[in-house]
């Protein structure tokens, strides 16, 4: 045997030493270390009992060890006592900590208030069972079953459960695929229900249901066309569509998602660097923005009809489209210094916002900007204003005299239409094109004072009608009156 060979053979060995002492090492290490302890807790009794797992999958093996509970039917595990944060594989090892007891509450729901499948009454549809609803229409619980007689239960029927005041607690199927038109309508006593991500839901599904505090993943259908209150979105949510959030008067976070946190009831990203959703039915009169937020998202304020002030601080760069729209009871509203454009419809028919001071840095004014503001009187613009884009100041009928910056030198269609205080307003010689209808029906308006001579007036691009059924108005120029 050559020396080469004996150094190759004595090589593998210790390799194979080596991993064995590793092995060793690594079922001694499992054997020692602490596991995580979950401490159950019954709501309804008082009862506790000790689990030890180190991951989900051992816990419900487990499950089975702990006692039933005489009397109730079991409605899931929860890591807190009001029974919101349910307990997930996704959540499970966020929650669970070595050498630590963790409590778990377990929620159980009163066998004598349960309809049971016999209680029901469903039919076979779509090769599942679809729920019609129940003759009893005082119970307080309903627990919809995964199966019934062998056929998975899909769907839940339109009014099934419409004006049923006296429940508080449902616990959907596992099943489900799809909840009906008023399924729930007008459940006053509801208090929450988790919806599972990809459930269809149809209209006012949730509607009149003041109480309602819905758990969903990513499923915002539950908001926009089911029309409930208040949503909870849980810690595996990952994607949120603000544009179905409208309607809510509180939106709540799973403290343990990585992507979105909720602070009194407004929606933020994680880092609260965006304001995403400030709930349409919040009553709160004031608010005042966060110093963290950097960017108020589109539509964050939308149809908010409470709010009369808010406060935004200065680290604020950029506000979306819509962000204030339909705040009708906006009266007063500050701007960021940094900010560098007023995005269309901003403050869309805010009807009662008085004035406006616009920042330095703004050099664009959005399409419907201001739209129906009807009781601005007063704008203050940026020296760096240099367009003014269609409907921006339409139907603001408090303006009275409007002085445009040096900068402007777009006025976009019907830019100032349907103003019908206005009497005044001064254009700087920079301005090279009017647009359609610009002045339409500013029936008062009876002085242009324009910034440059006859003859520059007239080289300036005007639609035929922007000044069509405008008062008698003379448009006073350097050298002349025309």
């Amino acid at each position: 045997m050559s020396k080469k060979t004996i150094w190759i053979e004595f090589g593998s060995l210790i390799l194979v030493l080596m991993f064995a002492a590793l092995c060793a090492y690594l079922l001694w290490f499992n054997l020692l270390k602490e596991k995580p302890k979950y401490l159950f807790f019954y709501e309804t009794n008082g009862k506790t009992v000790d689990i030890e797992a180190i991951n989900y999958a051992a816990l419900k093996s487990k499950l089975a060890l702990v006692p039933q509970n005489e009397g109730y039917l079991f409605g899931g595990y929860y890591f807190d006592d009001s029974f919101m944060v349910e307990v997930t594989e996704k959540n499970f090892a966020l929650k669970a900590k070595a050498g630590e007891t963790t409590k778990l509450n377990i929620k159980w729901y009163d066998a004598h208030n349960v309809i049971v499948p016999a209680g029901l009454n469903y039919m076979w549809c779509n090769g599942g069972i679809k729920i019609l609803g129940c003759d009893d229409k005082n119970i307080q619980s309903l627990i919809i079953p995964d199966v019934i007689n062998e056929f998975p239960v899909i769907e839940i029927g339109d009014e099934a459960f419409k004006d049923f005041s006296q429940l508080e607690n449902v616990v959907l199927t596992n099943n489900l695929q799809k909840i009906g038109a008023k399924a729930f309508y007008g459940c006053g006593s509801l208090l929450s229900l988790t919806v599972r991500d990809g459930v269809a839901i149809k209209e006012e599904a949730f509607k009149e249901c003041a109480n309602l505090c819905v758990r969903v993943d990513n499923n915002c259908d539950v908001v926009s066309v089911g029309k409930c209150d208040k949503v909870y979105f849980s810690a595996s949510t990952n994607e949120i569509d603000s544009n179905k959030l409208d309607g809510l008067c509180d939106i709540s976070v799973d403290e343990l998602n990585s992507k979105f946190c909720s602070v009194d009831g407004v929606l933020f990203d994680k880092s609260k660097h965006e304001l995403i959703r400030y709930p349409s039915k919040k009553i709160d009169k004031t608010y005042e923005i966060p110093s963290t937020v950097t960017q108020i998202k589109a539509k964050a304020f939308y149809y908010n009809y409470n709010l009369m002030w808010i406060s935004i601080p200065d680290s604020v760069t950029q506000i979306g489209e819509y962000a204030f729209c339909g705040c009708k009871g906006l009266t007063s509203v500050n701007l960021p210094r940094k900010l560098n454009k007023i995005e269309p419809y901003t403050f869309y028919y805010c009807f009662l916002l008085s004035s406006i001071t616009i920042p330095q840095n703004v050099s664009s004014i959005g399409e419907y900007a201001f739209f129906y503001c009807e009781c601005l009187s007063a704008i203050s613009f940026s020296e760096n204003v240099t367009s003014i884009e269609a409907n921006a100041f339409n139907g603001c009928s408090s303006l009275t005299n409007v002085v445009l910056p040096a900068k402007v030198t777009k006025l976009g269609d019907f830019a100032f239409c349907r103003c019908f205080g206005l009497r005044s307003v001064s254009i700087s010689s920079s301005v090279v094109f009017f647009g359609q209808g610009l002045f339409f029906n500013c029936t008062n308006l009876t002085s242009i004072i324009y910034g440059g001579t006859m003859a520059q007036w007239g080289v300036i691009t005007k639609a035929s009608d922007w000044d069509l059924n405008t008062a008698n108005h003379t448009i006073t120029c350097e050298d002349g009156v025309i």
